[in-house]
């Protein structure tokens, strides 16, 4: 007697895979909030990729735009606000990152549907949300590259007879303009500190001598690091509203003339 046992076989259902896979575009976008003038927006900002840590901890306005707190920051921090500036928002895709800033700053690496969103136009309650997106870079001389750590620490009522902006804490003094970037600075540093070993070094601390406003020859005696490494948050001086919406007119009008 034999057994014969059937195998039934399944054919495979065969699909076709997609040569690619289309990209989905994932731009940071603003939050459906309305800004509210009785509210204060405080910030710590820190400078990046230098020691020692120079920080300043700012509160502005809760209807302030992005081109009000990025002032803000500038002036907190010590820059002269020479240079073009702006904030990025990260996304997962670094192409899909977004860029806030000046008219025509679209930068090469974003893609071509992702455009730059203007600082004067854009609303700080609206990109800014704690436990959302509590942060930010805020680039400053693109060709020094300072970058500054914005992070949202907290949103409370505005206190009764304060003003905004406001500088309520701070550590160190910030690198000044065009030194060179971190590695300028770091120089800048050494050469302040432990004296200079050069006809560049001297004339690198001569012009910083000048930038501070002091005399290298004044009593014979060249200030330590110390002297200028100092930060006052009460000597801040910030702008108002009005002088901001002119230097963003003249801002834009020149970056038109270029």
């Amino acid at each position: 007697m034999s057994t014969h046992t059937s195998h039934t076989t399944r054919k495979k259902k065969i699909t076709a895979t997609p040569a690619f896979e289309p990209v989905v575009r994932a731009f940071p976008e603003p939050f459906d909030i309305i800004p509210d003038k009785d509210l204060y927006y405080e910030f710590k900002v820190s400078l990046k990729y230098i020691s020692p840590h120079v920080w300043r901890r700012i509160r502005v306005s809760g209807d302030a735009t992005m081109w009000e707190l990025s002032n803000a920051i500038l002036e907190a921090m010590g820059w002269a606000k020479s240079h073009l500036h702006g904030f990025r928002f990260a996304a997962r895709r670094p192409a899909d990152a977004i860029q806030i800033g000046f008219p025509g700053m679209d930068a090469g690496w974003l893609d071509p549907e992702n455009k730059t969103r203007l600082l004067a136009k854009e609303k700080v309650a609206q990109w800014f949300v704690l436990e959302r997106r509590p942060r930010a870079i805020l680039d400053y001389d693109y060709g020094d590259g300072w970058e500054h750590e914005v992070v949202l620490e907290r949103v409370m009522p505005k206190e009764q007879g304060v003003r905004y902006p406001q500088c309520v804490k701070g550590k160190h003094a910030c690198p000044p303009d065009d030194c060179g970037g971190v590695g300028g600075f770091e120089h800048l540093v050494d050469v302040v500190r432990h004296g200079a070993k050069d006809e560049d070094d001297r004339d690198m601390l001569a012009w910083y001598l000048e930038m501070s406003g002091l005399d290298e020859t004044e009593g014979g005696i060249t200030p330590t690091w110390e002297e200028f490494d100092v930060f006052h948050p009460e000597e801040v001086v910030f702008s108002t509203r009005a002088e901001l919406k002119e230097e963003w007119e003249d801002a834009v009008e020149q970056m038109r003339d270029c």
